[in-house]
Parts: structure tokens; sequence; C-alpha cells
């Protein structure tokens, strides 16, 4: 296996939050997701107009994680080394409050001690089959 493969296989990394027009649809989607403290969420598609209610022409990477440093650096460099141009990424950082099973209950202001802060990354990559 590629180093760089497996470096990225342990790094906390790779699904998404969608702030821009373009991708606005899957918001809703992304936050009902689940995700357990110090485990990361990961999902990769190929959107669908009538699956996922939007389409692209790029492939989609979403990962939610604990918010620590160079995530995105990392993810942006894992693509260089797969040889994958990214062509957007939105990276929002968020205070989040979860139910003891990992769903969402309730955001908060980054300013606020309230919820835990974790990184919501979205990568729209050369598109793959």
């Amino acid at each position: 296996m590629n180093p760089t493969v497996r470096i990225s296989l342990l790094l906390p990394l790779v699904t998404m939050i969608l702030l821009l027009p373009v991708v606005a649809q899957p918001i809703n989607v992304t936050f009902r997701y689940v995700k357990e403290p110090g485990r990361d969420f990961v999902r990769v598609y190929n959107p669908d107009t009538d699956e996922h209610g939007w389409d692209s022409q790029h492939t989609i990477v979403e990962m939610v994680n604990d918010d620590m440093p160079f995530l995105v650096d990392t993810a942006n460099l894992v693509m260089a080394e797969l040889q994958l141009d990214v062509h957007t990424i939105v990276h929002p950082l968020l205070r989040v409050e979860r139910a003891e099973t990992g769903k969402l209950k309730k955001f908060h202001r980054m300013d606020s001690e309230r919820g835990n802060p974790e990184s919501f990354i979205h990568l729209q990559i050369d598109r793959q089959k």
C-alpha cells in the first residue's frame, strides 16, 4: 500500500458542510449524520439528482472530524499524491452538540464554550468512476 494512502487512512480525515450555493442542497443531509466523539465520518460519492437532489461534474469527498490542525492541508496533500485535482474546498468549523448516540442536537457559535469544535470539510475532486 502506498505510504501516503496508509497515512491518509490513519489520520482523522475525509466529509462535509456545504455552504456554496452550488452545493447547498446537501446541508440538511450532512448534519443528520451520526458521529461518535473521537471518530471520523467520511463519505465519497458522485452526486446524482435522483438520489442526492443535486448533481456535479465532480466527485465529492465529505469529512467530519473533531477539529485539529492541518486537516485541510492533509486532505489536499493526499489528493495531490493521488494525482486528483481539487476544484473546491469548503471548510467551516462549527461547535456541535451531539447526543450520546452521536446524533446532532444543536450548533453553537464558535466563541461559545458549549458543544465541541468539529471540522466539516467538503472537497470537489476530479470525477471518479
